[in-house]
């Protein structure tokens, strides 16, 4: 009773863990299917960044963790400790879900 089918079949894409964890994300936030989506697809993409392999550990797990909280990929940008926060959205819901999380 606490996902429907919907998100059900979104997260048959993770494994494992991975798969657990976003579901207790999807149910403690309340997230839509769409929003579900979202942060499968937020999980599942590989860093396109050319410096990932260099990327700090600490800014990598803070990005899993934020993409996780908002349900959609989030982005940290950081150079000699200046940069910036990237917080992606497919639509207008899911841009109210992030905001509403950050309230």
């Amino acid at each position: 009773g606490l996902l429907d089918a919907g998100h059900g079949k979104v997260l048959l894409a993770l494994d494992g863990g991975t798969q657990i964890r976003a579901a207790r994300k999807v149910i403690d936030s309340r997230l839509s299917v769409r929003q579900t989506e979202a942060l499968v697809k937020a999980l599942l993409a590989p860093s396109t960044d050319a410096t990932a392999e260099r990327k700090d550990p600490d800014i990598d797990r803070l990005e899993r963790s934020l993409s996780e909280r908002f349900g959609t990929k989030v982005v940290i940008e950081n150079k000699n400790g200046r940069g910036k926060l990237i917080i992606q959205y497919s639509d207008l819901d899911v841009l109210d879900g992030i905001l509403n999380r950050i309230n």
